[in-house]
């Protein structure tokens, strides 16, 4: 089940990536790689400090994942919100 849990974590952090590439760079490949790489390293650190801290790390991450949803969103309402402007002007 934890398992199962962590490849989750892992694919949520490559969809976000992959949103957050189409935004930047116009490429969902490298937001895609760029986020299952940081999934992935997350997932490390986690079975890394497995028998020490399980509840303290597994918060952190979901703390993680809800902080960069909440951001996405929050970037897409501040668009709707504030009028685009030409600096040039």
């Amino acid at each position: 089940m934890l398992h199962a849990l962590r490849a989750i974590f892992i694919a949520m952090c490559g969809a976000l990536g992959v949103g957050i590439g189409l935004e930047i760079y116009k490429s969902g490949w490298i937001g895609l790689t760029a986020g299952v790489l940081i999934g992935f390293c997350c997932v490390l650190l986690e079975l890394a400090f497995a028998r020490r801290f399980i509840a303290v790390i597994s918060t952190l991450m979901f703390g993680i994942v809800v902080g960069f949803i909440a951001a996405y969103f929050m970037i897409h309402v501040l668009v709707v919100v504030v009028p685009a402007t030409d600096p040039r002007a």
